[in-house]
């Protein structure tokens, strides 16, 4: 059934991407049906950041607040979290980090 997903990044020129092996279908069960992950998806990693950047401080907050949520065991019922998940939570944090950094 549904493991960690493995990502690769794809090598430059092109922009990296991440490819999860993350889709599901239904798995008929003796007592009921439950979801089968198969198959796969990208996450492009520069369009990511891409869009973090427009976000308004607010959005940013709200997404990264969104974002810690996703890593939480309840959330990924005692599983350890996805990776994208985890990428996602770091760059919106480093885009935070940019837009206000410490001052020393």
């Amino acid at each position: 059934m549904g493991g960690a997903a493995i990502p690769s990044i794809v090598a430059p020129p092109h922009p990296p991407v991440i490819i999860l092996l993350e889709f599901w279908q239904p798995l008929p069960l003796p007592g009921g049906t439950t979801w089968q992950s198969i198959g796969a998806s990208e996450f492009n990693l520069e369009q990511f950041r891409e869009r973090l950047r427009r976000m308004s401080d607010e959005e940013l907050i709200r997404y990264g607040k969104a974002s810690r949520s996703l890593l939480t065991p309840e959330a990924n019922f005692g599983k350890p979290p996805r990776e994208v998940f985890v990428i996602q939570l770091q760059e919106a944090r480093k885009e935070w980090r940019r837009r206000h950094p410490k001052s020393g």
